[in-house]
């Protein structure tokens, strides 16, 4: 990542207004790419003044060759996994720039844009994407490598990325999707998932070993390409049917839709990622060294907006709390397999009960079933999962 002091970008010079801006990097071309909230990515050209600022002489949005944006365009859905074409954006809330000169490459994480505070708005928990986007010289083009990655009622994430260019492995922060590890209003009531909390490992490698598939309603408009969707939970809320979940509970319509944790991804031995380290609230960022270290900043908790996991004969449970304290910014050096702090109840006591919540803490009664003794059970048959889930 290359840094400038007292960079200064006029959006209206240019014809490009910059609002929320989440992330951003220098890429091999020299331009500067920024990611916005609302998911638009814009790519500036720059120049420093003699004054020692710098500012913007041209700037491009980035479209597909069909015109639609890049990462925006593609589809959103509710948390039961039907789509919501009323969502036209996606949040985006990291981006790592590679390539080349000639043909720069973006990482870019998205998710539903959808924020809540203390309010259920149905937004699809297994949300997650991470997309390459490649300028082949005349075009955009974009691939989704991953689809069905866990994205918290809040506002936690899949976050930012470093990139080990040299490995072709890719590093994500996944935020957490509770205050101290227990479900809590302030969180809507809302378990951790499975996958939730970590830092990912991504083996880009695997990825472009596997075929490019074609997901004719992916996009907002159509079609959209991708390459490997996360398997999820077998919901028993969704028939196996061959149309949304195959006899075995596999999902054949795409993983969206987390339902609450009952449609949670999990991962499989033969899945292109690993868990690298776990135990964060919302790690926004990663930053890899020239030595190979990583790191990141975690987001501390805050008081009072939800509690510690309710522990029954030495086991974390994932009964709501809405107590809690607040917590620290910590800098973490991050190790291969390390644990930093925050909890995760369903990788701990992965046989445990499990209910999806309504806004007011019960059962939610709008579910055909909300309640699974063990929610290791629900792992679609035959597959092999590192971990229960």
């Amino acid at each position: 990542m290359n840094f400038v002091e007292n960079a200064v970008i006029d959006g209206s010079v240019v014809g490009a207004d910059i609002k929320d801006p989440t992330s951003l990097q220098f890429g091999p071309d020299g331009r500067l790419y920024v990611a916005e909230r609302s998911g638009e990515l814009t790519a500036f050209t720059v120049e420093q003044l003699p004054d020692g600022t710098w500012t913007a002489t041209a700037a491009e949005i980035l479209t597909l060759a069909d015109g639609s944006a890049a990462v925006q365009s593609i589809l959103n859905h509710e948390d039961d996994g039907t789509p919501k074409y009323a969502e036209t954006e996606r949040l985006v809330t990291g981006i790592v720039v590679s390539g080349t000169a000639e043909n720069p490459v973006l990482y870019v994480t998205s998710s539903d844009p959808r924020q809540t505070k203390s309010a259920d708005t149905n937004l699809d928990t297994n949300s997650g994407v991470l997309t390459k986007l490649t300028w082949t010289g005349t075009e955009w083009e974009a691939v989704d490598l991953i689809r069905g990655l866990p994205r918290s009622e809040e506002t936690h994430a899949p976050n930012g990325m470093a990139l080990d260019e040299d490995t072709g492995l890719l590093y994500m922060a996944v935020g957490g999707f509770t205050n101290n590890g227990a479900p809590s209003q302030q969180f809507t009531y809302i378990a951790e998932y499975a996958l939730a909390g970590t830092v990912l490992e991504i083996d880009l490698n695997a990825l472009d070993a596997l075929p490019v598939q074609t997901d004719a309603d992916g996009g907002q408009f159509g079609a959209r390409d991708y390459v490997y969707d996360m398997p999820t939970l077998d919901d028993p809320n969704i028939a196996n049917d061959g149309v949304r979940e195959d006899a075995n509970g596999m999902d054949v319509d795409g993983p969206w839709g987390g339902n609450d944790g009952l449609n949670q991804a999990i991962l499989p031995a033969d899945a292109p990622m690993r868990i690298y380290a776990d135990g964060f609230r919302n790690n926004y960022d990663l930053v890899l060294g020239p030595d190979g270290k990583l790191y990141t900043v975690d987001n501390g908790s805050n008081g009072n907006l939800g509690g510690d996991p309710v522990v029954v004969d030495g086991e974390a449970t994932n009964t709501p709390n809405n107590g809690g304290t607040g917590a620290g910014e910590p800098l973490f050096l991050i190790e291969d397999g390390g644990y930093y702090g925050h909890p995760n109840p369903i990788r701990s006591n992965q046989d445990q009960s499990w209910t999806a919540l309504d806004f007011d803490g019960n059962p939610d009664a709008s579910l055909a079933v909300n309640t699974v003794d063990d929610i290791s059970a629900l792992v679609p048959e035959g597959l092999r999962s590192r971990t229960a889930i």
